[in-house]
């Protein structure tokens, strides 16, 4: 009886320590799948590296962005001149981007489309070219955007109107040709509106009448032609109308004036 029990025990334990292997080599698994931690326990902070990085191989002079350095490992990009990171929510990714009047030329990389976390883009004051990334439509936490001031050509992306988020869109003092989007009249959350001094043409979109928060709107200095479309006469919130030294013709609506 004795022999039995003892054989039962031993059958028991083996049982037992096969449960508890095969517990720890799934564990393991499960471990080796998370994401890498950083050392003080956050998410990694490289996710926004290669965007900025290429931001940089984009502009000129350099120098202006020397401390931008993929092997100085005792500056995290967070740090970094013009850069402001996320909080404890979003830590390491890039909520502002503010590069203005650093006598900058070159052009807005694509890749900007990739700091998804950015609320804040000020790149105004300098003297950039080229078009603007259809990719800034990515953005879909950006709140302003700030590019006046600079030599921007093409046409403004409609891919903007995905920005839900944005308050501000400042473009004025550029090349910027073509129409204005119509797509613009879908954010709700716009305030301000300048793309003034630029060679924009066409029509001014009807759609704009859906900027129930607008309260400026500066279109001075551009090629835009037609009459302004009675649909801003019920921008309720809207205090500031600028379109001076346009082709327009007609009558400016009454609803609101």
């Amino acid at each position: 009886m004795m022999m039995f029990l003892f054989h039962l025990s031993i059958r028991t334990f083996e049982s037992s320590l096969r449960v508890l292997t095969t517990s720890a080599l799934i564990l393991s698994f499960l471990i080796s799948q998370r994401p890498a931690a950083s050392a003080t326990g956050m998410t990694s902070d490289t996710d926004d590296l290669p965007a900025l990085l290429s931001i940089k191989a984009h502009l000129h002079p350099s120098a202006s962005l020397s401390s931008w350095d993929s092997h100085n490992s005792s500056t995290a990009f967070c740090r970094w001149p013009g850069v402001t990171c996320g909080n404890r929510q979003n830590p390491g990714r890039v909520t502002s981007l503010d590069l203005a009047n650093l006598g900058l030329t070159g052009s807005i990389s694509p890749d900007i489309g990739n700091l998804t976390f950015l609320r804040s883009l000020n790149l105004s004051l300098n003297s950039l070219q080229g078009q603007l990334p259809p990719e800034l439509g990515r953005l879909s936490h950006l709140e302003s955007l700030l590019l006046s001031r600079n030599a921007l050509e093409g046409r403004i992306p409609g891919t903007l109107a995905n920005g839900s988020s944005l308050w501000r869109i400042s473009l004025g003092s550029n090349r910027l040709a073509g129409e204005i989007p119509a797509e613009l009249g879908a954010l709700s959350k716009l305030q301000i509106l300048s793309l003034h001094y630029n060679d924009l043409s066409g029509r001014i979109p009807a759609s704009l009448g859906n900027l129930s928060s607008i309260t400026h709107i500066d279109l001075v200095g551009n090629r835009v032609t037609g009459t302004i479309p009675p649909s801003l006469g019920r921008l309720q919130s809207l205090v500031h109308i600028s379109v001076t030294r346009n082709s327009l013709t007609g009558a400016i609506p009454a609803v609101h004036f």
